[in-house]
């Protein structure tokens, strides 16, 4: 079997290598940054495979210098390369355009939350104006991401195409990996609720306040909430109560043992794993417009067709939930 060395940059394909990794011949995770290393650690402790985790080297020459040299030796080595990211990359990308390496491409997520513009729009900067100058930036697509949280808004670099020696999946292909576990098949085994918190487009009171509601409601009801915060610490919303013990951010929701209950967050892609277990809360979060609904709904759709996640409308819609639960 090739081997394959696999590049990410977030712990969205956390879930689809734990299911395919051995198949995809993956024995060595290139992470772009150290706050990574710890959450693909569960991952190869979690699957019980040997693999090799680093990281890249700090600073923007030498992280390009470094995917310069890992690219060309996966051309010329004959080993495989496996992709994750929509945007974000552009040098890595460029020198996949260059030296063509055989490999596969896995959105997780579609580029469809962020708005399309025209690439003159983008803040000034040395890496913009030195594509522009060597007319590269025709190769690529500007979007720009509204603000999440307390976090300004992002413009970001998307590839327009990868050559043919990449297969580009769509973004479906990967959600198929990690099959949702429906409530009618999991008996209730334990009266805990978990909190998949993060940064959203709502300002991070907005959330606190809703999730600090759910805490109580279920105490109500006798559940218990576990709270699990985004593993990047840029987009930790920092939720915390002393009624609801705190899981290792690190830790990737995708390989927490599962039994429970609920499991209820905001736009989490880690809600897409529980089936009609999961809700998102971004229908009480009175300071989105209608417009940012639906683009976190779009988000979810895009990410997993035919998903079956709900939405929660109402701190009393729960509690006829753990009610009925209760019975």
């Amino acid at each position: 079997m090739t081997r394959s060395v696999s590049i990410v940059a977030s712990t969205l394909p956390i879930a689809f290598l734990a299911a395919r990794a051995e198949a995809l011949g993956v024995d060595r995770i290139v992470a772009t940054s150290a706050n990574l290393n710890r959450s693909y650690g569960y991952l190869a402790r979690k699957i019980g495979r040997e693999m090799e985790i680093e990281t890249t080297p700090p600073g923007f020459v030498r992280q390009s210098l470094y995917f310069a040299l890992l690219v060309a030796k996966c051309r010329f080595l004959g080993r495989r390369l496996v992709i994750f990211h929509e945007c974000c990359m552009p040098v890595l990308d460029l020198l996949i355009l260059l030296l063509r390496p055989k490999g596969d491409h896995f959105p997780q997520v579609s580029m469809l939350g962020s708005i399309p513009m025209d690439i003159s729009a983008a803040p000034k900067s040395k890496l913009l104006t030195l594509l522009r100058i060597c007319r590269l930036d025709r190769f690529f697509v500007l979007y720009y991401s509204p603000p999440v949280g307390d976090n300004p808004g992002e413009y970001s670099l998307s590839l327009k195409a990868y050559p043919r020696s990449v297969v580009s999946h769509p973004v479906g292909y990967a959600g198929e990996a990690p099959s949702a576990i429906e409530a009618e098949d999991v008996p209730l085994r334990s009266r805990t609720i978990l909190l998949l918190t993060g940064k959203a487009l709502s300002p991070d009171e907005d959330q606190i306040a809703v999730f600090s509601g759910i805490v109580e409601s279920a105490a109500k009801y006798g559940f218990r909430c576990d709270v699990k915060d985004h593993p990047n610490p840029y987009f930790r919303l920092g939720f915390a109560s002393e009624a609801a013990p705190s899981i290792d951010p690190e830790m990737p929701s995708e390989l927490l043992d599962d039994d429970y209950a609920l499991v209820i967050g905001a736009s989490s892609t880690g809600l897409l794993r529980y089936g009609n277990r999961a809700f998102s809360i971004i229908e009480m979060l009175p300071s989105l417009s209608a417009e940012e609904t639906g683009l976190a709904k779009k988000h979810f759709d895009m990410a997993a067709p035919g998903h079956t996640l709900r939405y929660l409308e109402s701190l009393q819609q729960l509690e006829s939930i753990l009610e009925e639960l209760s019975l």
